[in-house]
């Protein structure tokens, strides 16, 4: 076997025990011990500023984000008048998610438990009429069936629940894992395996991330041939004067109906200057090297984003690799933790190894 092809099978190898540590039932097998320690949550001291920055509108914090919406559900699980709510949320969730077949058992169980006046967990802010149109439907199922039931039941979690929330310790660690999101992270944080396919600007490899074990797949860009592009944005160009200011000829076959066809007003016309992107992921496509100049207040908005992760992403990836589990730890019988008590800050010995930067 030649040098290429030792090379092949060691990275295949790898890629292939990397997948296998993930799809097994250890996930911590995969990870690097040195990157995984720098995921750490701060002193509450170090963070509590970001309370006056962030968005901390109800959607935003229980809805959009993974976490934030499992610590508003766990607030809403350590209070016992809330039970019902919560847990309807979550049904209706899993009711939504379910196969067809499985569609009429969850719906059955859903108004047992929250809509029967008699029930455990009844949720009285749910209106008759509401009730009413669920159950003449219930045989019928549909995905708009509790639409309405959910609707309601995020309104009134979105007053007093949520007020409360705001001023509870887990908004306080809502504030940690926000500040633990926005550190920097360079490649470092990646390693290389294989090359999973090439492309005419680069080549696209498998790489995991070592604090969490992770498999991503990443694209690489080859500057000399992004650059060798030029040519390509000339003829562009050209293409587009020829388009926007020539005057435009017609063979002498083509009727009046015909060339009045092929003067269409476009409904929509870009503006030059703008950079059109459906969310920040695919900002990240557009860069200097692509031709697109920042100008100051561009260059201020990319800095802002680009020094952390984005939200989503980050936070499914925290806990679907187990790393919430690990670092979302309470006191004793759920009490308030060190880290989020201001005072426990002077309480610390000498050799304490606190997070505290």
């Amino acid at each position: 076997m030649d040098i290429g092809g030792l090379t092949t099978v060691v990275a295949n190898s790898a890629y292939i025990n990397a997948r296998g540590s993930i799809d097994g039932s250890n996930p911590a097998a995969a990870r690097d011990k040195k990157y995984h320690a720098r995921l750490k949550l701060p002193h509450i001291t170090v963070c509590e500023g970001l309370r006056d920055t962030l968005d901390l509108a109800f959607d935003s914090v229980c809805v959009e984000q993974p976490i934030g919406k499992r610590l508003f559900r766990e607030f809403l699980e350590a209070n016992k008048e809330y039970h019902g709510a919560c847990r309807l949320w979550k049904d209706i969730e899993g009711y939504d998610l379910a196969e067809d077949s499985d569609r009429g058992k969850k719906a059955s169980k859903i108004v047992q438990r929250y809509m029967d006046p008699s029930a455990k967990h009844f949720c009285p802010y749910l209106p008759e009429d509401i009730i009413a149109k669920v159950k003449e439907n219930l045989e019928a199922g549909g995905d708009d069936l509790f639409s309405a039931s959910l609707a309601k039941t995020l309104e009134y979690l979105r007053e007093a629940p949520y007020t409360f929330f705001l001023e509870s310790m887990y908004l306080k660690r809502f504030l940690q894992w926000k500040w633990l999101e926005m550190q920097p992270m360079d490649v470092d944080w990646f390693l290389d395996f294989r090359v999973l396919g090439k492309g005419g600007f680069g080549e696209v490899s498998a790489c995991q991330m070592k604090a969490t074990g992770k498999l991503y797949a990443c694209k690489k860009l080859n500057k000399k041939r992004l650059k060798k592009r030029k040519g390509y944005e000339v003829e562009r160009e050209e293409m587009k004067e020829r388009m926007l200011n020539l005057l435009v000829t017609y063979p002498d076959n083509f009727s009046e109906h015909a060339k009045s066809l092929c003067i269409v007003a476009p409904p929509f016309v870009p503006d030059p200057k703008v950079v059109y992107a459906k969310d920040l992921d695919d900002v990240g496509a557009f860069s200097s090297v692509r031709g697109v100049a920042l100008e100051d207040p561009d260059k201020t908005f990319f800095d802002e984003f680009a020094t952390g992760n984005i939200s989503i992403p980050w936070q499914e990836e925290m806990i679907d690799m187990g790393i919430y589990g690990e670092l979302n730890l309470w006191g004793p019988e759920g009490s308030i933790p060190n880290d989020l008590r201001r005072e426990s800050i002077l309480e610390q010995p000498k050799s304490s190894t606190c997070c505290v930067s």
